[in-house]
């Protein structure tokens, strides 16, 4: 549980305090008695248990009974939960949960002297350089198909700035419907007049 709901080596959850998870444990000590084989080094064993875990933190009393987080997710996505505080996507658990089972295997083996333990790099960490990089996610945040018709309507007046404009902080351009004038973030299309024909109409009929 320690490791799961966050710990030095392992991230924490928005708003979920130990006491909290502590608290789910007790209450649903049958569904989740697999953690107590967690520290397993296979990567895909007792995930079930955890996600569980992650759900039942992160389920309201009105969320009907879910057995991912997308689907979790995208049911409290549609409320005025903060955003902030929605459940992780199962790719980002997925991940969190990796690190959390090299770290219980660790725990479990402090009592070896000299412990044969996997790689980090496949338990949801990267290596940048001469240190350990967490993986957070192995997808995109949104498709690509999306994110280039998703727009936050900056308030920005020269969209010069990052840190002000919010497309920049996206890597979008602005568009007709920002307060920005003149921005040297949008795209200018060049349309060319001349077709195939040369008279600029089209032939054919839509």
């Amino acid at each position: 549980m320690h490791a799961i709901s966050g710990c030095d080596s392992t991230s924490g959850f928005f708003k979920i305090c130990r006491q909290t998870a502590y608290k789910m444990l007790q209450r649903h000590q049958d569904e989740l008695k697999g953690l107590t084989e967690f520290q397993s080094p296979d990567q895909e064993t007792e995930m079930n248990p955890a996600r569980k875990f992650d759900i039942l933190m992160y389920k309201s009393r009105m969320d009907r009974l879910c057995s991912t987080l997308d689907e979790l997710r995208l049911i409290q996505s549609t409320t005025d939960k903060p955003v902030a505080s929605l459940p992780p996507t199962e790719d980002a658990f997925h991940q969190h949960a990796r690190r959390a089972k090299y770290q219980t295997m660790i725990w479990c083996s402090s009592h070896i002297a000299q412990p044969v333990l996997g790689n980090p790099s496949e338990y949801g960490w990267t290596k940048s350089g001469d240190n350990l990089v967490c993986v957070r996610t192995s997808k995109e945040s949104a498709p690509s198909e999306l994110r280039n018709v998703t727009h936050l309507y900056c308030q920005d007046s020269s969209c010069i700035d990052g840190a002000k404009c919010s497309c920049l902080q996206v890597g979008l351009p602005c568009i007709d419907a920002c307060k920005c004038s003149d921005c040297p973030n949008t795209v200018h299309i060049e349309q060319d007049n001349a077709d195939s024909d040369g008279d600029g109409n089209c032939n054919e009929s839509c």
